[in-house]
């Protein structure tokens, strides 16, 4: 699980999720679940930062027409 953590930040390598069977199949589906992963990590984190800059501009907007 920290694995996972620490792959948000770019501070984990592929090769650090060995297998000890020799069954491909599970090899693969690993790396696509891994890979799933990291695409869904990144669009919930620009996401986030979307919306923080939007409401950010909001907050900016009504205060200028306020003063």
């Amino acid at each position: 699980m920290s694995q996972l953590f620490w792959a948000l930040f770019g501070l984990t390598e592929l090769s650090s999720f060995k297998t000890n069977s020799d069954f491909k199949m599970t090899q693969n589906t690993g790396k696509v679940l891994f890979a799933v992963y990291n695409i869904s990590m990144i669009v919930v984190t620009m996401n986030m930062l979307i919306a923080m800059m939007a409401n950010t501009f909001q907050k900016v907007e009504v205060g200028e027409h306020d003063g």
